[in-house]
């Protein structure tokens, strides 16, 4: 077994290996080759495939590349692009969106959930019909709401 990993160490020497882009490359890829699988058209799933393996082939192309420099270029590029797209926030939003979700299912026999027009603040309110005039406890501003059922 260390022979093996010696080679392998040997191999991968002076090589770029498998960094974040490529990663991401790779998911890719897989999704792109997935996505395909379920069209039904022929030609439409043939260039599915071949998109898929480009992807996957540029990953690996990346991995076994030597050429240091020009990798660790694009690896900056996609590290700054990944940044401006602000993925932890939205990380947090879709964690935001399906806590809510839950907690809606759990009460919605006994709770109506609302949110503020300023703000944007999630509200829980008694299932009490008909018009209320409510206060945001983030912002501060006057609302009225309407409850059917």
């Amino acid at each position: 077994m260390n022979r093996i990993i010696e080679k392998y160490r040997r191999f991968m020497y002076n090589r770029n290996g498998i960094d974040r882009l490529c990663v991401f490359l790779l998911i890719a890829g897989m999704l792109v080759k997935g996505t395909g699988s379920f069209i039904p058209v022929l030609g439409v799933r043939i260039g599915f495939s071949a998109a898929a393996a480009l992807i996957i082939a540029f990953a690996v192309y990346r991995a076994l590349s030597k050429n240091l420099y020009r990798r660790q270029y694009e690896e900056d590029r996609f590290n700054s692009f990944m940044k401006k797209l602000n993925l932890p926030l939205l990380a947090q939003r879709i964690r935001a969106g399906l806590r809510h979700l839950t907690l809606r299912l759990k009460q919605i026999r006994t709770h109506r959930f609302r949110t503020c027009p300023a703000c944007g603040e999630f509200l829980r309110l008694s299932m009490k019909r008909g018009k209320r005039s409510l206060t945001c406890p983030r912002c501060g501003k006057h609302f009225t709401v309407r409850i059917i059922f």
